[in-house]
């Protein structure tokens, strides 16, 4: 799952488009985050370029978090 923080998104002016499958995010307390909407990032790390579709939601951990999708049997 990749994620933007919502505050990021405003900060930053990225344009934002509705999500083509919204979804819910359930946190450990069972709390529940809609997630309607993604944007484009680009970033770089050293000579690493790239843009990669994130969701977008409310979030104080880190501006953006890449990841993967886990697969459970």
């Amino acid at each position: 799952m990749n994620v933007v923080s919502s505050s990021t998104v405003e900060r930053l002016k990225f344009f934002v488009e509705p999500h083509p499958q919204p979804y819910k995010v359930a946190w450990i307390d069972n709390t529940f985050i809609p997630v309607t909407h993604r944007c484009l990032i680009s970033f770089s790390c050293g000579i690493y370029s790239d843009s990669i579709m994130c969701d977008i939601i409310p979030m104080k951990v880190t501006h953006i978090l890449l990841g993967r999708p886990c697969l459970f049997d």
